[in-house]
């Protein structure tokens, strides 16, 4: 049967610009599309450049170290549109697409100069000349302008053997003043990449290269490290081991911060086990099935973080900088799903209407409360058609589909005892999409009555409760960080442990600790009366009644016996020397006395008891 195929005409002038249009990415995602270029070409170092007085001649220029193009038509085939593999040295894109189009989505001209040999090889893919020529294609003419010539004398120094120059930008990097804005878009885009190749940095990706990667713009470098967006390292068991490690390990903590961080522990991340899931691809993939990996987190508060010493979360990554110029390390942006393949974060977060902030249709609108929670999904690249992997490699989409059978992972119940307010106690699952999402640990964890953080009053740090607080004195013997319960003071009255001497059942129980101390050797106690075994008996005793035959004690001095001596003292009447003066003497020996006199002078002045309050 004859086909009826008649191919059609493609308008290049305007059908390419059409093309690049529909490329939806940031420059930090085509950037980091070339760095995955320089790491397949086996690059042990890669050093982005930014650079440009302002908009009109911004430019970024990827240098990097690996066995880059053989020859003049080695380098021009790596500008053609195919989707397969081509290179022998090893992929540099599975959709060649990270030198053409997604640069072009957001700039006019990209020139790669490579110099694996004597022989220096250059092309350039210019925008407007596609346009103007009416089809697809490239160039050995280096354009004008004092870049391209530098980047040449680069390449002849012999360090580096590639680079990709991005130029003639149309769309704006960053917003805001240039000059202003530009040094903290570089510390933003150190962030972006660190965080995107956090696992290859830390050398977990296997078959690929751990390349050390540096930004410079203006003679200053920004060192690109590891940057972890689960707070792996913060979780109340990770804390809790890091507290007991050595000072010589590196992940352990100064003597000076172990309190602070014995407090965080119940604000730790809250994190579900690891765990491997199979999913079935469907009919449309004859019900192949694959191997994910997914785990699930909610990690710490703002006001948690701010509280960790800064040299224990130099790899840890919540939000990016302030005033970059850049919303995608924005709070609202870095929530729900991470996806992640061969060693690299694909996307994360909002990726565009599709993601639906980064939850995928499990949530409606994103409140402020749900950003902390975070999803890491890896996925094998065998999948790429399955979860619609962009041809730029910074989105996906999977379908319902999917999700679906990831749901029953990301509802593992949490127990994890060492969680504020019982959390980790309540058999919950970690999080169940609407309706029902309050009903779990990520749930409860977003509300306002679990952020509560006590000042506490024993240690100077915070608690969910500081009644719970470590430093509390203990109530039995009053040590700090002796447990009541379990109190294991060592009494010296008596055989017995687990209280204080002051509680001591050797005491006398007349006495006030410390008199009494250990009871009076045998003796009975000398506050006792001997005749009636009571303290300071009231009986009237020698004063005229003979109704009590005991010896009181004088409620004054304590001495046996009444009346007391000390009790006989007779004070001078007030002496009024003229109308206007007074003179009183008061004594402790006769308080009876004084008390009337006082009195009487209250009285002289013409004052009340409630004048003197």
């Amino acid at each position: 049967m004859s086909s009826s195929f008649e191919p059609g005409k493609v308008g290049w002038d305007r059908f390419f610009d059409m093309i690049v249009g529909l490329i939806d990415t940031t420059t930090e995602a085509i950037i980091a599309e070339i760095i995955d270029n320089s790491i397949d070409h086996n690059s042990e170092e890669i050093k982005v450049v930014l650079g440009g007085n302002d908009f009109t001649d911004f430019h970024v220029i990827v240098y990097d170290k690996g066995v880059g193009f053989e020859s003049k038509e080695h380098l021009k085939n790596a500008f053609n549109l195919a989707i397969k593999y081509f290179d022998k040295h090893g992929k540099i894109g599975k959709n060649q697409v990270g030198m053409k189009l997604s640069p072009l989505s957001n700039c006019c001209t990209v020139t790669v100069f490579s110099k694996p040999n004597d022989e220096l090889l250059h092309r350039t893919i210019d925008r407007n000349l596609i346009a103007k020529e009416g089809q697809y294609g490239t160039t050995e003419n280096v354009p004008d302008g004092d870049i391209y010539q530098k980047v040449p004398i680069d390449l002849e120094k012999g360090k580096w053997t590639t680079a990709v120059l991005l130029s003639n930008f149309d769309t704006e990097p960053f917003s805001g003043d240039f000059e202003k804005t530009l040094p903290k878009y570089c510390s933003h885009l150190s962030d972006f990449i660190g965080m995107v190749y956090e696992p290859l940095l830390l050398g977990y990706a296997k078959h690929r290269c751990t390349p050390d990667i540096t930004i410079e713009c203006n003679d200053v470098t920004y060192e690109v490290v590891p940057k972890d967006p689960f707070w792996k390292d913060f979780t109340p068991d990770r804390i809790s081991e890091r507290l007991k490690l050595p000072k010589s390990r590196i992940s352990s903590f100064k003597e000076e911060d172990k309190e602070l961080m014995q407090c965080l522990t119940e604000f730790g991340t809250i994190a579900t086990k690891t765990r491997e899931v199979e999913i079935n691809l469907g009919d449309d993939f004859d019900n192949e099935k694959e191997m994910i990996e997914i785990t699930s987190y909610a990690i710490p508060r703002g006001v948690v973080r701010s509280k960790i010493p800064g040299i224990y979360t130099l790899n840890e990554i919540a939000t990016g900088p302030s005033s970059t110029g850049s919303e995608s390390l924005k709070s609202e942006k870095m929530s729900g799903f991470y996806f992640y393949r061969n060693g690299r974060c694909i996307c994360f977060g909002d990726t565009g209407s599709k993601s639906k902030s980064g939850w995928y249709g499990w949530k409606g609108t994103l409140v402020h409360k749900w950003v902390r929670v975070r999803f890491e999904v890896k996925f094998p690249e065998s999948m790429d058609r399955y979860m619609k992997l962009s041809p730029t490699k910074d989105k996906v989409n999977p379908s319902s589909h999917f999700f679906k059978q990831i749901l029953p992972q990301v509802g593992q119940v949490i127990k994890q005892p060492l969680i504020r307010g019982g959390i980790g106690n309540m058999s919950l699952p970690f999080y169940q999409p609407q309706p029902d999402e309050a009903d779990s640990v990520a749930g409860l964890d977003s509300l306002t009555k679990y952020g509560a953080m006590d000042d506490c009053d024993y240690c100077g740090h915070v608690h969910f409760n500081q009644e719970k607080c470590k430093s509390k004195p203990c109530k039995e013997c009053g040590i700090p960080g002796c447990p009541p319960e379990d109190c294991k003071y060592d009494c010296p009255l008596c055989p017995e442990i687990g209280h204080h001497e002051r509680n001591c059942l050797t005491n006398c129980e007349y006495c006030e600790y410390p008199k009494g101390k250990g009871g009076h050797k045998g003796e009975p106690c000398p506050l006792l009366c001997e005749s009636c075994d009571k303290i300071n008996c009231q009986g009237p005793c020698n004063k005229g009644c003979n109704k009590c035959d005991c010896e009181c004690l004088c409620p004054d001095c304590g001495k046996k016996g009444l009346p007391c001596p000390c009790r006989t003292t007779v004070l001078d009447p007030p002496l009024k020397p003229s109308d206007h003066e007074m003179i009183i003497t008061i004594d402790l020996n006769a308080k009876n006395e004084s008390i009337a006199f006082i009195k009487e002078a209250i009285e002289f002045l013409g004052l009340t008891l409630e004048d003197l309050e």
